[in-house]
């Protein structure tokens, strides 16, 4: 039968990350500073203007599926991280841009999707947010995921944990960001990670969240 434990996601959080000095690479912080300047520039000139700006190396044909060009622009973009810190980078970045384009639309090419009317409602500082709170999800998931799926079996259980982790680290970012000044550079970039590492990693220095409720945690025969 099933055992119902009450975990709490920020108490998990001090025992997996213990021992950890730092989260996010610092070469990060300048993959964030790049593709906001993209983002910046495509508000100001268009799309395939800002495309035909990254140099002769990139190419980027506008015309194609999104997620093709997108694929194409994170490369550019994480070409500051080291080979070991590429994947997740990569991933990080990709679910941001087809986050803003609409997963449904990632197929169509650019002018078909949602990618610059959102960007246009919003602003460059919210997506370099979204950036950074998606890689410290994917970077904490990473340190946990085998540990969470040896302790949560079941599937259901686990994505209400993850939804979880992923509302704190959205939370975390957020917060940081409201203490930094509005230009979304490299050394925005570098203000906010550490102020959401000094979270993290010291825990009782400032407060987080708590997220407290019962999943089933194990199976027992």
């Amino acid at each position: 039968m099933k055992k119902f434990e009450k975990v709490n996601v920020t108490q998990d959080l001090d025992q997996y990350l213990r021992n950890k000095h730092a989260l996010i690479a610092p070469e990060f912080s300048e993959v964030v500073a790049d593709a906001t300047a993209f983002i910046e520039d495509v508000l100001r000139n268009g799309f395939e203007a800002a495309c035909s700006r990254l140099g002769e190396h990139v190419n980027v044909q506008p015309d194609r599926p999104f997620i093709e060009v997108a694929e194409v622009l994170v490369e550019y973009h994480i070409r500051f991280v080291r080979e070991t810190d590429s994947e997740l980078s990569r991933k990080s970045l990709l679910e941001a841009y087809t986050h803003v384009a609409g997963l449904q639309y990632v197929f169509e090419p650019t002018k078909k999707t949602r990618f610059v009317r959102t960007l246009r409602r919003s602003e460059p500082r919210k997506f370099a947010g979204l950036v950074l709170s998606l890689h410290l999800y994917n970077v904490i998931s990473a340190y946990m995921h085998n540990e969470l799926r040896r302790r949560i079996p079941d599937a259901k259980a686990l994505e209400l944990y993850l939804l979880n982790l992923e509302a704190i680290c959205q939370q975390l970012i957020t917060e940081a960001m409201k203490t930094q000044r509005a230009t979304s550079d490299k050394a925005w970039a570098i203000a906010v990670i550490r102020e959401v590492e000094t979270k993290l990693l010291r825990p009782g220095v400032v407060p987080i969240k708590s997220f407290g409720f019962s999943l089933p945690t194990r199976v027992r025969n």
